[in-house]
């Protein structure tokens, strides 16, 4: 594999999806994953929590 931060990268982001939407915080991953990559400031609001 060239680069396993992206494996890693993939499985922490969806842990912290998982635990979110036990605290009523819904997200999914791909809405994650996108916010990341693009920087996305119209995201919702949801997306943004669970990555911070």
């Amino acid at each position: 594999m060239k680069d396993p931060y992206v494996v890693s990268r993939v499985l922490t982001r969806r842990v912290a999806v998982s635990s979110s939407s036990i605290e009523g915080t819904q997200s999914t991953l791909d809405e994650l994953l996108s916010v990341e990559e693009t920087g996305d400031d119209g995201a919702r609001d949801e997306a943004r929590q669970v990555r911070n």
